[in-house]
């Protein structure tokens, strides 16, 4: 039987999870499954924290977005010339894919975009952001 955790703190790892096994095996071929087996819940259980799989990319879409978003205020933040902050944008980039190798397939996947609106227009407004 799973430790039992607070709400957020089991949360926050579904979604590390999730984008884990989403570099492993592609998200397209994730499960819900493979999710609580990798929290050490049982499927029921993931679905008391996420209604849905699809709150689950919702989730991950957010956590993305806020990263990208947080690497990008830092870097504008800094100031200096349009070079050094293009330069900063794209390391910064670079940095969040190195830490987090499954974004760009998740980002590209047809097969999730075309399932979950939601992402697809996330990922899409990011996209336009940059």
């Amino acid at each position: 039987m799973a430790v039992r955790k607070p709400a957020p703190e089991r949360r926050a790892e579904i979604l590390e999870a999730t984008l884990r096994l989403a570099d492993e095996l592609g998200p397209d071929r994730l499960s819900t499954e493979a999710i609580a087996r990798a929290v050490g819940l049982t499927q029921p259980g993931i679905f008391r924290h996420f209604p849905t799989k699809q709150a689950i990319w919702e989730a991950v879409a957010a956590k993305i977005t806020d990263k990208m978003a947080a690497g990008w205020r830092t870097v504008l933040d800094r100031g200096g010339t349009p070079i050094d902050r293009l330069r900063g944008l794209i390391g910064a980039q670079l940095r969040l894919i190195q830490a987090t190798p499954a974004i760009p397939a998740i980002l590209f996947s047809r097969e999730l975009h075309a399932e979950n609106d939601f992402l697809r227009k996330s990922v899409l407004g990011l996209m336009n952001r940059f």
